[in-house]
């Protein structure tokens, strides 16, 4: 059920009013009415129940209220729809409830219960004609046994009602007495304890606002102490990683300086397989065209055949010892082509390993001046070809040198 204002109001037969401002008290009211009713009747018989119809107002209500428009028509805004609504249940009340609403009885009404009591205790008409004198000073003709019952009985309640409340007016004038005294003497013990605790509260202050101080003078001279070793410990630090930084620095500009050799002598190192590769194909030929040729002039020399070359004559032995000449110099020559070629393809193999170690030792430790001497001076010497007999330049350093050049690096 949708929460709608409305303005809408309800009167019992003793005169009391009960305003509704929305839909939902209006239909929670219902529920409470017809519940109550129900609790109220549940002892008396199947024939008093019945004729005890009070909740059957709010019964035809709920019906009503559940089968009401309560959406907004098209243009209409809030407000004109609680106004409509507020209408058509003022105009319902008019036209269906008016009889229902003349015999209703509020179920928290004082005589409600009392009313129930005489239905069991004599029979529905008295109980009637008792509600009726009680809340409407109704005097029905006093010659019929049950209006005259009813009326006594209404007699008798008012009488009870009327002392109950004189009694609870004399209790209330002493109770109020009695309130006063003790008012005088709370305030008077309030005054008393309110002192009392602002005095405490003063002191429980002066001493938190001490406590506070103390506090505050401990952090301060904590934190400047805190302040001046986490100062030591960031200038140690700074200057840690500065140097590590300059070492990182100097590192990087090594590696920069030698990245390019590295690159250099591996290109060289393949360039002189190549070529080493491709003389010793020549050589491997040259040799087996000489010795395909030796064979075949020795085979025909054993087999008695003329041969052109007469080895007989002086003229062709010169000849002969000249051809076998140029024939070992060129194989000289091939050998030595190849074995310079995987010569220097070595040596430039050696070379790029060393510039990494280079790199590597000045990573983990510092290199005095004789030690990188030595290091550049086998990076950057002249190669010993072998092509040529006097051929000849500074040396690889040794494995003595190597170990001497470590052992150095190592030492602090």
């Amino acid at each position: 059920m949708q929460d709608i204002k409305i303005d809408f109001s309800l009167q019992d037969m003793s005169a009391k009013t009960f305003s509704f401002r929305t839909l939902r008290e209006l239909v929670e009211f219902n529920k409470h009415e017809i519940a109550a009713w129900e609790q109220l009747k549940s002892n008396l018989s199947e024939e008093a129940r019945r004729r005890v119809s009070y909740d059957r107002l709010f019964q035809e209500l709920t019906k009503y209220v559940t089968g009401l428009n309560t959406e907004q028509v098209d243009e209409e805004t809030p407000e004109d729809r609680s106004a409509r609504i507020s209408r058509d249940l003022m105009r319902y009340r008019g036209q269906a409830l008016q009889q229902h609403l003349a015999a209703w009885l509020y179920s928290g009404h004082p005589a409600a219960v009392r009313f129930i009591e005489i239905v069991n205790e004599e029979n529905f008409d008295v109980a009637n004609v008792f509600i009726l004198h009680l809340t409407k000073k109704q005097l029905p003709e006093l010659r019929h046994y049950d209006n005259f019952r009813g009326v006594m009985l209404a007699f008798e309640f008012s009488q009870v009602m009327d002392k109950a409340k004189q009694k609870s007016l004399k209790s209330f004038e002493s109770s109020l007495g009695n309130l006063s005294k003790r008012y005088e003497s709370s305030t008077s013990d309030l005054f008393t304890e309110g002192q009392e605790r602002r005095e405490a509260l003063e002191a429980a202050i002066s001493e938190t606002y001490e406590s506070s101080r103390q506090l505050q003078e401990e952090q301060a001279g904590s934190f400047q102490k805190q302040s001046a070793e986490f100062s030591t410990n960031f200038e140690e630090s700074y200057s840690s990683w500065k140097t590590r930084i300059a070492e990182l620095e100097t590192l990087y500009t090594e590696k920069l300086k030698f990245s390019s050799p590295a690159k250099y002598w591996k290109k060289s190192a393949d360039k002189y397989f190549c070529h080493g590769a491709l003389s010793l194909l020549v050589l491997l030929i040259a040799m087996g065209f000489g010795i395909y040729q030796f064979y075949s002039l020795f085979t025909t020399w054993l087999q008695g055949k003329e041969i052109a070359l007469q080895l007989n004559t002086l003229q062709g032995i010169v000849l002969f010892a000249s051809i076998a000449a140029l024939y070992a110099f060129v194989i000289k020559v091939l050998a030595r082509i190849t074995f310079s070629s995987f010569h220097l393809m070595r040596d430039a193999q050696e070379r790029e390993q060393l510039t990494y170690l280079y790199l590597a030792l000045s990573n983990e430790s510092e290199m005095d001046k004789d030690s990188r001497d030595i290091v550049l001076q086998a990076l950057f010497s002249r190669t010993d070809t072998g092509l040529l007999g006097a051929d000849s330049g500074p040396t690889m350093p040794t494995g003595s040198d190597l170990a001497r050049f470590l052992a150095q690096s190592k030492s602090p």
